[in-house]
């Protein structure tokens, strides 16, 4: 569009020089004017309808978009409760597998320290 708009611009100063030289002249560039005009008006009308036709369909879209995100609202706090549920008691699990093992732990731990203690031991 801004082409079009320069291209006008130039035009319209060809206008005023052609204005002393001939009338047939000024004939022929407001003609080309007047078909500019046109044209742009046509361009405009097209523009408008696409952009009308653009926004219709993102009001479309944006009310599907809420309709969806709405009706699964409760769904997605189902799914999230239960995604959460599971890494808890995956967890819990983890820590009663973790709290079965500290007393072994311990006894190895025990042992290996009462082994390091006699191997220092210096019999005299």
């Amino acid at each position: 569009m801004e082409d079009r708009l320069v291209h006008m611009i130039k035009m319209k100063q060809e206008f005023e020089s052609a204005k002393q030289v001939t009338p047939a002249k000024i004939q022929a560039v407001e003609v080309a004017m007047k078909d500019l005009r046109e044209n742009m008006n046509n361009v405009k009308a097209v523009v408008d309808k696409q952009l009308g036709q653009e926004d219709k369909e993102l009001q479309e879209l944006s009310t599907k978009v809420n309709e969806i995100i709405e009706g699964e609202e409760g769904e997605w706090s189902k799914v999230v409760k239960r995604q959460v549920n599971k890494s808890l008691e995956l967890v819990s699990d983890n820590i009663e597998v973790v709290r079965n093992n500290m007393p072994d732990t311990r006894a190895e731990a025990d042992e290996q320290r009462d082994r390091k203690r006699r191997r220092n031991n210096v019999i005299l």
